[in-house]
């Protein structure tokens, strides 16, 4: 009986060890920085014990939210300034895409057109 007791009790602490390291590595690779939802980011997100029980246990929400769709709603409590400027930050972030886009177009143009291929384009 006591080996028995022995056996369970180490199969539960290997478990929760493994359980542990898991949630340690899945939020290494998220790059969780802070357990405040309100400081996280597309790129800097956490799981949380709570997330982890929940789908655990089958209470898992059906949908989640996205980090944007937290950040909104942070900033709908905060103030309206605060959606202004995540507004603003999401427009410059699709502005600095579509001007990375633009250069790599060009850049590709110059590599596989001739200069009097491109001064043709130029003048059509």
């Amino acid at each position: 009986m006591r080996k028995i007791g022995k056996a369970l009790l180490t199969g539960a602490a290997v478990v929760g060890f493994t359980a542990l390291l898991d949630f340690v590595a899945i939020n290494w690779v998220t790059g969780c920085e802070s357990w405040d939802r309100e400081q996280w980011t597309e790129q800097n997100s956490c799981v949380l014990p709570s997330d982890v029980w929940g789908a655990i246990v089958g209470k898992a929400e059906a949908r989640e939210l996205t980090v944007r769709e937290r950040q909104r709603d942070v900033a709908a409590r905060i103030s309206p300034s605060w959606e202004v400027r995540l507004e603003r930050r999401d427009r410059e972030a699709r502005r600095e895409e579509l001007r990375q886009e633009r250069r790599g177009r060009r850049e590709w143009r110059l590599l596989t057109t001739t200069p009097d291929e491109r001064e043709e384009e130029d003048e059509e």
